[in-house]
Order: C-alpha cells, then structure tokens, then sequence
C-alpha cells in the first residue's frame, strides 16, 4: 500500500510540475521568449543576434520551402510558400489533417501549446519591425473610414490582407485633364516571406510605387465620368483597372525583356516575395481647381433648385388665390344672375344702372348710352306703375250699424 501511494504522489507532484512547466511556456511564448505564438496566416522571422536564422509559420494547408527540412524542394526558392502535397513523402497519401501534420515536426508540449521554438535569448529572438500601411475600417457611424497605421510588429501576413492606397494630383484623359485623387485596394498575399521582410527595406512602398504607376495610367486614359462610373462598379468588373497591375506579378517594366529570366528573379513575386491578387477602384474626386469649379458649380445649381422651387411655390399659391377669387365670384355672379332673372326686365336694368355706378368710380371711365338706356328703364318703371294701377285693391270692412232698441223692449 505504501508503494501505491508513494507511486500516487509522485503522479500528482509530475503532473503539477508539468502544469507549472506548460503554464511557464506559455507565459514565456506571449513575450516571445523561448517560444513564441503565431497567428494563423501569418509568418515570424526568428534573428540569432542581428542576422536572419529562419522562419515559423502558421498557415494551414501550406508549408514553408525550409532548406533544413527533408522536404525542401530545389526548384523553388528558399522560404517559399508551398502548398502541402503528399509528393513530398514516401506514404501513400492520406487525408488533409494527416498531411498537416506530416509537416508539423514540433514537440508535442509546442503542439498542445500551439507555439513555436524560438530559442534561447539574448541569442534566439523574434524580429521586431516597424510597418506603415493604410486599410478600411469601420467608425462608429457604420461608415468605413481610413485607417493609417504605423507602428512596430513581429509578423508578417502570408495570407490575402488587402491594403488602402491614396493618390493625389491625377490628372483624367479624354482631353478633361481634370485634376483628381483616388482611392484603391490592393489585395496581397505574401508567396516569400524571406524576400519581402530582407530582400528590399519596407516591401509595400516598393509593390507600391509599381501598382502607383499603372493607377495613374489608367486615370490619365479616362475621363471623370468613366471613372466615377467604374468606382461605383464590383471589384469583377473592374478588369481594365485590375489586370495592368495583375502582370506585375510576372513582369515588372524594369525586368529585361524575354523569358530568360525565371520567374523567381522577375516580377513582383520574383523581387520582392509578393502576390497582387486584385486591385479595386473605390473612389475618385475632384481636387484642386476642378474641384472649386465643381463647387461653385454645384453651389449655382442647389440656389437655381432652390430659387426654381420657390418660385412654383409662389405661383401654386397665386394659382391658388385666383382659383378660390374665381370661384367666390362665381358665386356672387350665379346669385345676381338667379335674382335679375327672378326679376325680369326690372332686375336687367337695375343690374345695368348698377354697372353704370361701378363704372363711374373710375374718373378716367367715359360712360356711352347705348340702346336708350333711360328710355328702357322709364318703360320698365311705367309697366309696373301700370300693373301696381290695374292689380285689386284690398276692400275695406265695412262696421255694422245696429238700431237702438225699441222703448219698452226686453233686451
């Protein structure tokens, strides 16, 4: 019994000091010391002192052509990114995790940690690196908005990332020669990761300066409108935009002519370790004069809109006004008119003296008779005196006279 509770104790106290160890590990790989973790798409260059000893990645269903390794490949460059292949083994093959792991040569307490050896410091170390780029965010009015970054990292992205790029001082073709700026993204993946960190300074500026050039070929073949136009369009249909700069993965215009060269010595990919999947036009605006005029102009148009929308305001209300003043006085009229011809002769030439009367509050106004006007109404007032003459005259009652009773008569 003694034995099996020795043996159990001394279970529990490996199994603490080996928790002790891997909560250690871990502790160290979040600082890069002894270990270090990777994120998933992503690539760590480890130093030995101030020179380049290797790389760590984490990128799943891909390898790093790694010349200590048993499956590094001559045909391809050092540190390339390599799709895993079973070819790279004597096995028959197997399923995806299987070969990932054929790959994945790390101690078990590095795989259950999910960290990479990195060595022992001063001598081993991650490299730290400062990185400028720009990307797309979104702010917290739910608009994207530039995000400028500068600032020190110890990766490098393998997978696609897609970066902002900003060109100012354009000028359109089509014999506008407007001058504009635009915004574009390029999306980049990393195929060399040894080329792009130590094979040039800072890798972007440089894939920069060569998308740069094709971008302001482009803008300098088209006019605003066509441009505004293919902006406003999805990243697929943006072909002529896209392609130039696509070839540059191949070909750069300083890379000499002909097929000599292989294509690890040329192009994008060959220089500098970098892949251009697609470039996308996202905005393009006036700048400069162009765009005061554009302004200005657009200043006139909202006062014209402006001054045209008060002006049908105030001839609705007019309209209005005249269409209510009309219909009161046709009112009015269809009243007079139901009362002269209620009236007969004698309303005609009361409604025609009264427009004598109107018309005489004008001093100006010169009032001509016409068809014996006077004549007309002495004949309409001596017709009715006539009918007033012949018409029957109420009688009178006539009181009643009672004699006085008879002397000696009873009531």
């Amino acid at each position: 019994m003694n034995y099996v509770y020795i043996g159990a104790a001394a279970a529990g106290d490996l199994a603490v000091v080996l928790g002790l160890f891997l909560l250690l590990c871990y502790s160290l790989a979040r600082r890069n010391i002894l270990f270090t973790f990777v994120q998933e798409g992503t690539v760590k260059a480890i130093m030995r002192g101030k020179t380049f000893d290797h790389l760590v990645m984490s990128y799943h269903g891909f390898h790093l052509n790694d010349p200590r390794k048993p499956w590094y490949k001559d045909s391809s460059p050092p540190w390339e990114v390599l799709q895993n292949d079973w070819k790279d083994f004597s096995e028959a093959g197997g399923d995806a995790r299987a070969l990932e792991e054929r790959y994945d040569d790390r101690f078990w307490f590095e795989r259950f940690l999910g960290a990479y050896w990195v060595g022992i410091p001063p001598f081993r170390k991650v490299l730290w690196y400062k990185f400028e780029w720009a990307e797309l965010q979104l702010g917290k009015d739910g608009e994207e908005k530039i995000w400028s970054r500068h600032e020190p990292t110890d990766f490098i992205y393998v997978n696609d990332f897609t970066y902002l790029a900003v060109i100012r001082q354009l000028k359109t073709g089509d014999k506008e020669s407007l001058e504009v700026w635009i915004e574009y993204n390029r999306t980049i993946g990393i195929n060399n990761p040894y080329k792009a960190l130590f094979r040039t300074a800072e890798w972007l500026n440089r894939v920069g300066a060569a998308t740069d050039r094709e971008a302001k070929d482009h803008v300098g073949k088209n006019s605003y409108e066509d441009l505004q136009s293919e902006s406003k369009a999805a990243s697929a249909d943006q072909k002529d935009f896209s392609a130039p700069m696509c070839l540059l993965n191949d070909r750069l215009p300083d890379d000499p002519s002909g097929d000599t060269t292989p294509w690890y010595d040329r192009g994008l990919k060959g220089h500098y370790g970098v892949t251009l999947r697609a470039a996308e036009l996202r905005k393009v605006q006036m700048s400069g004069d162009a765009e005061q005029k554009n302004n200005e102009a657009a200043s006139a148009a909202f006062r014209a809109k402006k001054e045209a929308e008060a002006t049908r305001l105030a001839g609705k209300a007019q309209a209005d006004v005249i269409e209510m003043v009309g219909k009161a006085e046709a009112n009015s009229l269809k009243s007079r008119l139901d009362v002269i011809q209620s009236a007969g002769e004698a309303g005609l030439a009361v409604a025609q003296f009264d427009s004598i009367v109107e018309a005489s509050k004008n001093p100006a106004a010169l009032i001509i008779e016409a068809n014996d006007l006077g004549g007309a109404a002495a004949g309409v007032v001596a017709k009715a005196a006539a009918n007033l003459a012949t018409s029957p005259k109420p009688s009178k009652p006539v009181a009643q006279q009672t004699q006085p009773p008879a002397q000696g008569a009873t009531p």
